[in-house]
Parts: structure tokens; C-alpha cells; sequence
């Protein structure tokens, strides 16, 4: 099984949704992991429903492509004011081993300070696992943002390999984007942006 690291529910298949399509017409499962998933227990009413809404839109996108939708139960750094990288850290190591994935999938940071934060765990504790890794860059972050994404690329390539070769994802786009209309609350009309920043083509490293 493949498991995808995604920071919040919407950045897996926002960013590599046309890879999660082609694994699973290809008979490997999916396991679509929503980091930050619960609200402190003392957010607003309003809050905690704007969570429950992106949770369940999460269950609805993995369904519409047929991959396994898991949470690991952080919450979103808009609600903190610190975080615990040796806590967080053993909290990844446990739920990454108990899911024996086959090959990890992990975002390269960009734009957002959860995933800056989460893409620093992550490579480590990814790198321990008996499996496979790889690195995907953060839509719509990319687009967004492409010089960081050009500078935290060429810091992937100079401390793992300079062979690195982003994988080929294309034919399955017309699914992804279908998976990534379910998160209602973070696709905005007009499409015009949305579809923008999601249809450019996907980009994804094997570092191990």
C-alpha cells in the first residue's frame, strides 16, 4: 500500500492526485493520510464544523478516486501557537509503522507554514520505514509561490541525489480534478484559478 502524506486533507490529491488515480487503475492501494485533522477543544463552534466539513469532504474525494482516507489527528497551525517536533515526530513514526506502507509519499514544503513544518518531519521519519519515498511539490503552492518551490527543489536534489527525476503522471487528470471538487469549502469559484493551479503537471521525486 502506498500511503500519501497529505499536510491537510485537500494537498494530496490537490498535488498528486493523477499519480493516486494511476496506482490505483494499476491494482496498488491508496492510503490518503489527512494530517491535521482536529480542532483544538476550544475553537469556536464555527471552526470545529468548518473542520468537520473538510473531514468529510476528504472521505468523499479518496471515494470518488478509490483510495483509503485516514487521519492523523493534528491539528491545523492556524489554531497554535507552537508545535513539538520530538512529540510530532514519534506521533508520524507510530502511525506511519502501523500502516506498513509499501511507499511513502511526502510533500516538499512550500508556501504554507504546516507544510514547511510537516516536510521537515516527515523526510526523516519516511526515510526509517522499510519502503520506498518519494517527494512530491505542494499544488497550488507551486504556482503560487515558484521561486521558493525552485529553491527547496534544488535543496532536495543537493542532499539526495543529482539523478533525481520527477515521474511522469499524466492521463488521469480529468479523475483528479473530479476528486478535488469534493473539497467544497477550498474550491473557490470561478474554476478559473482553481483548475489552474491544479491541472499544471504533477511533479514527484523517488529519493529512496
Amino acid at each position: 500500500m502506498i500511503v500519501v502524506c497529505s499536510v491537510h486533507a485537500d494537498d494530496g490529491i490537490f498535488s498528486c492526485g493523477e499519480f493516486i488515480a494511476r496506482q490505483l487503475d494499476h491494482g496498488e492501494p491508496v492510503t490518503v493520510l489527512s494530517l491535521c485533522s482536529i480542532p483544538p477543544g476550544w475553537v469556536s463552534a464555527e471552526d470545529q464544523n468548518w473542520q468537520d466539513q473538510l473531514n468529510v469532504e476528504h472521505l468523499a474525494a479518496c471515494n470518488s478516486l478509490g483510495a483509503l482516507p485516514a487521519f492523523g489527528g493534528f491539528v491545523d497551525g492556524k489554531w497554535l501557537r507552537s508545535r513539538y517536533g520530538r512529540e510530532d515526530t514519534a506521533v508520524l513514526e507510530r502511525v506511519l509503522s502501523f500502516l506498513s506502507p509499501t511507499a511513502v509519499l511526502i510533500p516538499l514544503g512550500i508556501g504554507h507554514a504546516d507544510h514547511h513544518y510537516f516536510a521537515e518531519l516527515l523526510e526523516p521519519v519516511a526515510k526509517a520505514l522499510p519502503c520506498r519515498v518519494a517527494v512530491f511539490e505542494d499544488l497550488p503552492y507551486r504556482v503560487m509561490y515558484p521561486e521558493e518551490a525552485a529553491e527547496r527543489r534544488s535543496a532536495l536534489v543537493r542532499r539526495t541525489s543529482p539523478g533525481l527525476e520527477p515521474t511522469g503522471n499524466g492521463g488521469y487528470l480529468v479523475q483528479k480534478l473530479a476528486a478535488c471538487r469534493k473539497y467544497v469549502s477550498q474550491w473557490t469559484e470561478p474554476d478559473g484559478d482553481a483548475v489552474r493551479c491544479c491541472s499544471v503537471p504533477e511533479r514527484i521525486w523517488w529519493v529512496r
